[in-house]
């Protein structure tokens, strides 16, 4: 009896250890997605129909601009330093956007790290909670909703019409296989969330 309870104890901690070693490599791995891409925050002024207009306005006139901020063979530190350099060019560029329509406030944009949700793409990339660096436009009182996507690599731009190829020249095959199996993954991001959660709330004390 005491050999067969050791062994079922023996079994439930390398159960335990491999879930551990599991987790310890998925969060790695979300880790590395985190750090190899910058996500796009642009946030309203209000929630008034003139004012989340005008955001997506805003959106559609940048996602026709950012492409050609990079090449084929722009890495990530590279692509941050180029947004870093424009940043003042970007703000002027989303100001005359609203000057044209008569938008009676002005646009900040700033490049920094910014916490994001779990987040499913409609061309099925998912992307884990945690901390990424952003490149955020706050429109006037940005106190409305938000809208984000991905500008560096370009999953989420009208420019990415071959979502595999852009993954593959970014990622890792591990990263990969994370970013486009969101079912696979469901209960590892939700632990993850929550990881991330209770670090980001720590971070901010």
């Amino acid at each position: 009896m005491k050999k067969k309870v050791n062994l079922v104890t023996a079994i439930i901690i390398a159960f335990m250890f491999l879930i551990l070693f599991n987790m310890s490599s998925f969060a790695y791995n979300c880790d590395e997605i985190r750090t190899d891409t910058i996500r796009l925050h642009i946030i309203a002024s209000s929630d008034s129909e003139k004012d989340q207009k005008i955001k997506y306005t805003v959106r559609d006139e940048l996602l026709k601009k950012y492409p050609a901020l990079f090449t084929d063979n722009t890495t990530r530190k590279e692509a941050e330093q180029i947004l870093s350099a424009e940043l003042n060019t970007i703000e002027t560029f989303v100001n005359e956007i609203l000057a044209e329509r008569d938008i009676n406030y002005s646009a900040d944009v700033k490049l920094k790290e910014e916490y994001f949700e779990t987040r499913i793409y409609d061309n099925g990339i998912i992307l884990p909670a945690g901390r990424y660096m952003s490149l955020i436009i706050n429109l006037g009182n940005a106190q409305g909703k938000n809208w984000w996507c991905v500008i560096f690599p370009s999953l989420c731009l009208p420019a990415a019409q071959n979502t595999e190829e852009i993954i593959e020249s970014v990622y890792t095959s591990d990263e990969k296989t994370i970013l486009t199996s969101p079912d696979k993954y469901e209960i590892r991001l939700r632990l993850l969330e929550y990881i991330e959660i209770i670090r980001n709330k720590v971070d901010n004390i």
